[in-house]
């Protein structure tokens, strides 16, 4: 029998029947030996199969396998099993013009010269054709089926090394049950997988690996694959595409999950082809001398999806030269080389073309063009770059729906380009930002688009804007800045749309409807230029001096029938004195004044305008002082400083320029409010309230408002204390002011003495730390203080439970001032010391209501001088020279005291629960008051603290802890002080100790 070497590169059939006569001369005859049922030894040679089936098991090997005309069952290397063509003689199995009842199936190895499965000329497999072992070839393909039927499909799980194709399907082929690689195939010239000419009923998959000489998956002239071609796998293609159709059907589209890696284009498709349902990647396309997806003279009759990533040196996503395709979607990032992100050229988008991603390309990121036609419209959403060209071209093409950007737009030309008559029936829609190098946006005069529309907060067109056929239209609820040039038809702005015109615009005319602002700049309105303001128009105008202003020069008329509402916008830094003018913050060739007058509105409490026409066809605006602004702070503390703040704003003195913006006379009054040291104030009450409630804790308060006077542990001769002590006090606003919270803590040492006749002397030390820090709008001001007091006490006992005592202090602090300003963003901070003293005198006599209540009432007197040195203040424009203040109190009060001594179940120990009430009345009660000056210029002004009422309330509660024989005590008390709509509270631990 005759052994035929096979030429898939021969498509006659009159070159193969010349073929076969030559061989039949000029081949020796050989004719094969019959093959066993099973192969257990080593045949050397090739067999034939003529009926039944082969197996070669697992200790089998022979030189190849051959069916020629015949019918036989099935084929199979199991395990093991070899198949090598040593003779290099042809394929390891060989099916021509036979008929295979069964499977084809290799779990071992087969290693051929030629081909390593070949169905040859009419062949049948019934079956499947499988490959779970490995396949090698020298000069041919792994898998091939030429003019043959495979009604079970075929399998590659094992590998596949071949020198040509991994598995190849020719010349009307058709195969059932599709075709399926899991494991590996590897070519070193041709394609991973080939369907030429042939139908695949099912699908072609990839979910093994694939490494190809020349393409991965090719499907050529005129084939047919019923269920989609999808790659799961890594594939890549040496000199080749990843994936291609030429000439050919795929139903149920393309889709890629893993990487393909090419040389030329990812996924290809060409010539007349159709897709159904799409092409879509999901994961990696790498295309070095190529484009990511193209599509060529073909109809894709679902979308182009890319939501994984592609990166190729020319196009990302190309549609080319009479395609069809229903939509573009991307929102996988796209980087290219030398080409486009998304380019459709001579070709037809049903759809829309809609970007979500990062497209970084070397020429358009999105181009349209070659009378190309796009039902839908252009929408970005994500990034698009062009290093050299426009970010969006449309070129010689129609757009039906518009195009709309709501993403980013940067590119070296143009950010949206508009060329050789096309049209754009939908116009442009900006909402995001577009940049270009030469212009922003650019519509050539022979191409149509309806408008241009800027929507939203946040749009940006950064660069100049020609387009002398569209009109433009800021849009209700619009906020947008000129960042370039405008070139363009008309130009309006919709009702409740804010335009920052920080350019000049070459248009027919402008309309306005909501705000134009100037900021304080110079703009024109070049080309006819005319101006009109609707009724519910505002031109607004950034002012810093009588030079920088805001001004607009029409070349038109100026029409302000309908609306002559200004609005003056006041800088942080302005200066201005009352009467300056600000000249033709509009003018035109011709002004048309309204009809109800002008309105001016502005952004300073402190300044207001007046407008008139001149006789230059100009508006004027002239400045003065606000009437109102000098009694906005009458009768607060801050009334004084404000009216140095007025005095300086309206003489031109720029350090109080912040001033000049607060828009509301609460706005004013809070900013003076935090220029004033009105917290040096209260810093008195607080010394006050601290040293009377650390005098007040002085253990011999225990002692005389807690015991009867026979008492045994009264006293006891060389006891030594220690108190530490905690306090927080809160003043709610009064008389104006804001109130205040205050913290401290600190600890007391002392030691008594007993004197002649019934008496106590005594002397403490005090150390302390504590914080003052204002209420709402003061909430920026502290004062931290470290204290420290001396005390010397006494008391005598008289008859009748009645004692007469005196205590004396001196007391020194060290003061740290802040005040924090929110307009000037600053804190000016300050340091300086105080000196208080106080004097109290109490009588009392004690009662024993009980055997354990004790009952004792007391009248006092309590005399305080406080000292504050001033200083000057630095960190801050609105720094303060501040002047020293002093303030005296004189109190006389009543207080009645209570302590119950609890009974316990251990006589060794001892506890008493105290309280106490009483009133006080200030005879001197001084408002304090401090004198202060801006070292930013202007006169001394004062400020007033809280007028605290005459009549003060206090009361408090104790415990008393201790064991007569031990040598430690504790008393914990808590005191509360209301008066002057606040209070302050004092906690205090007394620890005795007796040495």
């Amino acid at each position: 029998m005759l052994i035929r070497p096979y030429f898939p590169n021969i498509k006659s059939p009159v070159l193969k029947a010349i073929v076969a006569i030559v061989l039949a001369f000029t081949v020796d005859i050989a004719v094969a030996a019959p093959c066993p049922m099973y192969i257990t030894t080593s045949i050397p040679g090739v067999c034939e199969v003529t009926s039944g089936s082969v197996t070669v098991t697992n200790t089998g090997s022979v030189g190849g396998i051959e069916a020629n005309d015949s019918s036989i069952g099935s084929i199979r290397v199991l395990k093991g099993g070899h198949i090598v063509d040593s003779n290099n003689a042809g394929s390891g199995i060989t099916i021509e013009d036979s008929t295979v009842s069964g499977n084809i199936s290799n779990a071992g190895s087969i290693s051929a010269y030629d081909t390593g499965i070949a169905i040859f000329h009419g062949s049948s497999v019934t079956g499947e054709i499988s490959n779970t072992g490995s396949i090698s070839t020298a000069t041919g393909s792994g898998i091939v089926v030429e003019e043959s039927t495979v009604s079970g499909g075929i399998l590659n799980a094992g590998s596949i090394s071949a020198y040509d194709t991994g598995i190849a399907i020719f010349h009307d082929s058709p195969v059932t049950g599709g075709i399926s690689n899991v494991g590996s195939i590897s070519t070193a010239t041709g394609s991973g997988i080939l369907v030429e000419e042939s139908t695949v009923s099912g699908s072609i998959s990839n979910t093994g690996s694939m490494s190809a000489g020349d393409t991965g998956i090719a499907i050529f002239f005129h084939s047919f694959i019923t269920e989609g071609i999808s790659n799961t796998g890594p594939l890549s293609a040496a000199n080749g595409s990843g994936i291609v159709v030429e000439e050919s059907t795929v139903l149920e589209g393309i889709s890629n999950t893993s990487s393909i890696s090419a040389h030329d284009a990812g996924i290809a498709v060409f010539f007349h082809s159709l897709i159904t349902e799409g092409i879509s990647n999901a994961g990696m396309i790498s295309a070095t001398d190529g484009s990511g997806i193209v599509v060529e003279e073909s109809t894709i009759s679902g979308s182009i999806s890319n939501v994984g990533s592609i990166s190729a040196h020319d196009a990302g996503i190309a549609v080319f030269f009479h395609s069809f395709v229903r939509d573009i979607f991307n929102t996988g990032p796209i980087s290219t080389i030398n080409g486009s992100g998304i380019v459709v050229e001579e070709s037809t988008v049903s759809g829309n073309i809609f970007n979500a991603a990062l497209v970084f390309a070397h020429d358009a990121g999105i181009a349209v063009f070659g009378r190309s036609s796009v039902s839908g419209g252009i929408s970005n959403a994500g990034l698009l770059s062009a290093a050299t060209g426009s970010g969006i071209l449309v070129e010689d093409s129609t757009v039906s729906q518009g195009i709309s950007n709501m993403g980013l737009i940067s590119a070296q030309d143009a950010g949206i380009a508009i060329f050789r008559d096309s049209s754009i029936t939908g116009g442009i829609s900006n909402g995001g930002t577009i940049q270009g190098g030469q212009y922003a946006i650019f519509v050539d005069n022979t191409s149509r688009v309806s408008k241009l529309d800027i929507i939203g907060q946040r749009a940006r067109i950064i660069g100049n804007v020609f387009a002398e056929n569209t009109d433009v239209n800021i849009t209700a609820g619009a906020h947008f800045t000129s960042e370039g040039a405008f070139n363009v038809q008309n130009f309006n702005i919709q009702s409740a749309a804010f335009f920052n015109m920080a350019n000049s615009i070459t248009t027919g005319t402008l309309v306005n409807r909501g705000i134009l602002s100037l900021g304080v700049h110079s703009q024109s309105l070049a080309g006819t230029g005319h101006y009109t303001q609707e009724a519910t128009g505002l031109l607004q105008i950034g002012a810093k001096n009588t030079t920088n202003y805001g001004k607009l020069s029409a070349a038109g008329t100026v029409n302000l029938t309908n609306s002559g509402a200004f609005d003056v916008q006041l800088t942080s830094d302005s200066s201005f004195r009352s009467g300056n003018v600000l000249y033709n913050v509009i003018r035109g060739n011709l002004l048309t004044p309204p009809t109800d007058d002008y309105t001016v509105t502005d952004n300073s409490y402190l300044w207001t305008f007046t407008a008139e026409t001149n006789a230059d066809n100009g508006v004027n605006l002239t400045i003065k002082p606000n009437p109102e602004a000098y009694f906005a702070c009458s009768g607060t503390y801050c009334a004084n400083a404000a009216s140095v703040i007025i005095g300086q704003v309206t003489s031109g003195n720029t350090s109080f320029s912040p001033f000049v913006p607060l828009p509301t006379a609460t706005d004013f009054c809070t900013a003076a409010a935090q220029s004033t040291p009105e917290l040096f104030n209260e810093n008195i009450q607080i010394t006050r309230l601290i040293s009377r409630s650390v005098m007040d804790n002085l253990p011999m308060w225990s002692t005389l408002h807690g015991r009867p006077i026979d008492d045994n542990m009264l006293y006891q001769p060389g006891q030594f204390w220690l108190k530490p002590y905690a306090s927080f006090i809160s003043q709610q606003q009064r008389t104006s002011v804001n109130g205040y919270h205050a913290n401290a803590y600190g600890v007391m040492f002392g030691k008594d003495m007993q004197l002649p006749d019934n008496g106590i002397f005594g002397a403490a030390l005090a150390g302390g730390y504590d914080k003052v820090q204002g209420k709402t709008v003061l909430d920026g001001q502290s004062i931290k203080t470290n204290a420290y007091q001396a005390f010397i006490y006494a008391t005598n006992y008289f008859p009748n439970n009645v004692y007469l005592t005196g205590e004396g202090s001196l007391g020194l602090g060290f003061n740290n001032s802040e005040r924090f300003m929110p307009l000037f963003n600053s804190t000016a901070k300050g340091n300086y010391h105080s000196w208080f003293t106080n004097f109290t005198a109490e009588l009392g006599r004690g009662y024993a209501l009980t055997q354990r209540l004790l009952f004792t009432p007391a009248l006092n007197a309590s005399y305080m001088y406080v000292n504050q040195t001033g200083f000057t203040e630095n960190g801050s424009v609105m720094a303060l020279k501040v002047q020293g203040n002093n303030n005296n109190s004189f109190l006389l009060g009543a207080d009645t005291h209570l302590a119950y001594h609890v009974a316990t179940s251990f006589a060794s120990q001892s506890v008493i629960l105290t309280a106490h009430a009483g009133i006080a009345y200030d005879v001197l009660n001084n408002q304090p008051v401090t004198a202060a000056t801006f070292l930013a210029g202007g006169p001394t002004f004062s400020t007033y603290g809280i007028q605290y009422d005459d009549v003060i309330c206090r009361a408090g509660i104790g415990l008393s802890l201790g064991r007569p024989k031990s040598p430690f005590s504790l008393t914990m008390k808590y005191d509360l002080q209301n008066g002057n709509d606040g209070y302050s509270g004092f906690l205090s631990m007394i620890l005795k100790y007796k040495n």
